[in-house]
């Protein structure tokens, strides 16, 4: 599986178990903004808060670093699944 990351031009290789977790992240993100009755839309941010306030509030950068070198410790998604933006 490739995905175009539309905003900066990256491309993000990713394998089942990478395409799994973020479809149970994407299950969750609609759960969590039905239980709050918070409206998302096309518009809104995709990599949010999702247990702590504020809720569906967008993640710093550093945040979603941190969460991606933790899914690489952990051997989630198969090597060289992201890269370095371009220039």
């Amino acid at each position: 599986m490739a995905v175009e990351a539309a905003q900066c031009g990256d491309e993000v290789l990713g394998g089942n178990d990478l395409e799994r977790l973020f479809a149970d992240y994407l299950t969750e993100l609609a759960r969590r903004g039905d239980e709050f009755g918070l409206p998302l839309t096309a518009d809104d941010p995709l990599l949010v808060n999702l247990a702590r306030p504020p809720l569906l509030g967008a993640l710093r950068e550093g945040t979603v670093r941190d969460k991606v070198a933790a899914l690489r410790r952990k051997g989630i998604g198969p090597p060289g699944w992201t890269t370095t933006p371009r220039t």
